[in-house]
Order: structure tokens, then C-alpha cells, then sequence
């Protein structure tokens, strides 16, 4: 799908509205924070990431727009990851309902982001990690033409 603006794009929509969330929450638990200042760090980074890797690929080429999707999904789950650790400190109870909100809006940012990346015509059908059966048939006749090479030479050294 074209977007005419960036902002247009329900990907960057929905990374904006994760990253203000997470910057709500840090500043609503400023005093949680103030002893856990790698934590909020790395929960603001990876949020930001988020949305600048999308703005990043976004007018680019499709192949580029690719690697930023890709990277922008990754951070998605480094924050996801940071939100599942601070569900469990207990300094961050009573934000309970905020890191809710956080770990969904993670799950519809995630969509949005490998939806887009998948009408790019980039992603195998059956997920972002597989990998395409055309280019590993690939890899592997050009394996075999190298080692037929090697062989070869083998053979002509008299090895």
C-alpha cells in the first residue's frame, strides 16, 4: 500500500500512539523511574525506534522500506519483552493498567507493521522468519556448483 504522507500510514499510527504511551507511563511513574533510569532509557529508545525506523524506510524503496519494517518489528518485541519484566517489579503495580495498554497496543503495532511488510511481496506467506523455498533452492545450486568447482580443481592437482 502507497501513502501519500507518512502520517497516513496506520503502521506509523499506530507507533506513535505506543510511543506516547510509553512516555506517559514514565512520566506518570517519574519516581519508579528515577531508580530504574536503564529501564526507562531502554523503554524509551526501543519506542522511539519504533516509529524511526518506519519513518525511516517510509519513501524509500520497497526493498529498504523492508529492512526498516523489519527492524521497527524487532523493537516492537524488545519493548514487549521490557514490558513483560516490568509487570513483574513491584514498584510498577500500581501501573498495572498502563503497561496493559502498553503490551496492546505492542500486539496492534506488531500487525499493522508486519501487515505493511507483507504487501510489499517481501515476507513468505507463512511468516516474517521463514524463508523463501525459491532463494534457498538458489543458495543450494549455487553450493553445488562450488563444490563441482572444488572437485574439479581437486582432480586436476591430482588430489
Amino acid at each position: 500500500m502507497t501513502y501519500e504522507r507518512l502520517e497516513q500510514a496506520p503502521a506509523w499510527q499506530r507507533a506513535v500512539e505506543l510511543a506516547a504511551l510509553v512516555y506517559n507511563l514514565t512520566d506518570t511513574a517519574k519516581e519508579v523511574f528515577t531508580t530504574k533510569t536503564t529501564l526507562k532509557n531502554q523503554i524509551e529508545h526501543a519506542a522511539l525506534s519504533i516509529v524511526n525506523e518506519i519513518a525511516k524506510g517510509y519513501g524509500r524503496s520497497s526493498n529498504d522500506l523492508f529492512h526498516s519494517l523489519q527492524k521497527s518489528y524487532c523493537s516492537i518485541n524488545e519493548l514487549r519483552s521490557m514490558v513483560g519484566l516490568m509487570e513483574r517489579i513491584d514498584a510498577l503495580a500500581p501501573f498495572k493498567t498502563q503497561l496493559l495498554s502498553i503490551r496492546e497496543s505492542c500486539d496492534s503495532c506488531s500487525r499493522e507493521v508486519m501487515d505493511w511488510a507483507r504487501n510489499l511481496n517481501h515476507v513468505p506467506a507463512n511468516g516474517h522468519s521463514s524463508i523463501d523455498p525459491a532463494l534457498e533452492e538458489e543458495r543450494r545450486r549455487q553450493a553445488r556448483e562450488k563444490r563441482a568447482v572444488f572437485e574439479g580443481l581437486r582432480q586436476l592437482n591430482g588430489m
